[in-house]
């Protein structure tokens, strides 16, 4: 799935108002997303200033993005590692976590 559209109009205020950036390295391959007010977009583009990396499973990956699971539970398992800045670490967590509860 290329996009991971945000439901919630209270979750979408919690966006920030610049483009938060997010590789997802997985097994075989690194995606690329942009977090914006409509949700997590797939990017194309390869040259961009990444915010947030996240080496993570697939499975891992897809509960994540679904919001079936925190990010912070997940770094807490070791089932993933992140890099970046703490605040955006928290604010992409949050995003995630809520962005499906209307």
């Amino acid at each position: 799935m290329d996009e991971f559209p945000i439901l919630n109009e209270a979750v979408k205020k919690m966006v920030p108002p610049y483009k938060l950036t997010v590789c997802f390295q997985k097994e075989k391959q690194n995606d690329l997303y942009i977090l914006k007010k409509q949700g997590l977009i797939k990017c194309e583009i390869t040259n961009v200033q990444v915010d947030i990396v996240i080496k993570v499973t697939e499975p891992f990956f897809e509960n994540l993005v679904k919001g079936k699971v925190s990010l912070y539970s997940l770094i807490k398992s070791n089932e993933v590692t992140v890099k970046g800045s703490y605040r955006h670490i928290l604010k992409l967590d949050a995003i995630l976590y809520l962005r499906n509860i209307i």
